[in-house]
Parts: structure tokens; C-alpha cells; sequence
């Protein structure tokens, strides 16, 4: 089943306004929708549906984007503008094994600043709106015995700034991030 809280908002009506925030009712209920449709999915996982639920909603998450940003080998890079679309997929593999699929993807972007460890570029750079930053992970939790095992199925992690002129900045122009990071 798919959810998207800006999809039920526009077929009401309601999401064309982005000066108005949106009533916390609404996101409450449409957060308990996926909540029970994400329960429903866990069944499988008998006594440890609890906490297997407790660990696929946080990678269902920015927590979960924050956490492959922060395992790909690329700078770090903040966007101003644009566009930001971040999908999650949930899905049983086996009787005890769940796959969780996270995309984010930032788009139409016409200025960055990189980050290196804990040093945030203070300029920000421009760039033309052909620029695009793609991270997706496949991660697969299971349920063996009284635990929830993850490991990370597939990571990617492409990212391409393009300048002013048209041409691609070479990633190697900026600093990778800090070896302790990596691991």
C-alpha cells in the first residue's frame, strides 16, 4: 500500500497552500494509517513485532536518510532549494525477514555548501539546476530468536553537481569526509 501525506492533501484540496501548515490532526491520522498498515505487514514477526516495528519505523524515517548520507563515501552536501523527494518501501522477503528500501533524492538545486566532519563550508556555491543528489539503501532486518538483526543489502550514492557553465563538478574537488565517519 502506498502513502503519501502531500497526494491525500491535494485530492482534498489542501495542498496547494504551503503558507498554511498543516493541522496536526490530519498528519496524526494519516501517521496511525501507515503505522497499522506497517503492522499489518510485521505479523510474521510474533512476539517481536514490537520492536521490530519500533526498529523499521525509525529507518522509515529522516533518521533513516540521515543514516545513508552519513555511510556514503561522498562529501556531504547541504542544498538550498529545489527539490527533496524520499520514498520508503517496506516489504516481507521470508517468514522472519523484512527488506526496507529508502531513497532520497535532491533535485533543481542552484546552490550547496559541503560539509567535512563536523565543518560546514560557510559559502555557499552556485550551481546549475541540472544538479542532482541520489541515496538509496537496501537494508533487511530479521527477527531470530529474541532479536532484530540489520545488515545493508545495497547502498548508492551518486551525486552530480553540475556548475554554472554546464560542466560537472569533479567530486574529487571537494574533501571526502573523515575516516571515522566511514565506518
Amino acid at each position: 500500500q502506498a502513502f503519501s501525506l502531500m497526494d491525500e492533501l491535494e485530492r482534498e484540496g489542501e495542498g496547494n497552500s504551503r503558507a498554511a501548515p498543516t493541522p496536526a490532526p490530519r498528519i496524526q491520522s494519516f501517521r496511525l494509517s501507515v503505522v497499522e498498515s506497517l503492522k499489518k505487514c510485521l505479523l510474521g514477526a510474533g512476539p517481536m513485532q514490537d520492536e521490530l516495528l519500533r526498529v523499521l519505523s525509525t529507518q522509515l524515517s529522516q533518521s533513516g536518510l540521515a543514516n545513508i548520507a552519513r555511510a556514503c563515501l561522498t562529501p556531504q552536501i547541504v542544498v538550498s532549494g529545489g527539490h527533496q523527494l524520499c520514498s520508503y518501501e517496506v516489504s516481507q522477503v521470508s517468514e522472519s525477514a523484512w527488506e526496507v528500501s529508502l531513497t532520497g533524492m535532491k533535485s533543481g538545486f542552484t546552490s550547496y555548501m559541503v560539509t567535512c566532519g563536523n565543518d560546514l563550508d560557510p559559502d555557499p556555491h552556485p550551481c546549475a539546476g541540472a544538479s542532482k543528489i541520489l541515496q538509496s539503501a537496501v537494508l533487511r532486518f530479521s527477527v531470530q530468536g529474541t532479536q532484530v538483526l540489520g545488515c545493508v543489502v545495497d547502498i548508492e550514492d551518486s551525486v552530480a553537481i553540475v556548475d554554472e557553465s554546464g560542466q560537472q563538478v569533479p567530486l574529487e574537488r571537494f574533501p571526502a569526509p573523515p575516516v571515522a565517519l566511514r565506518s
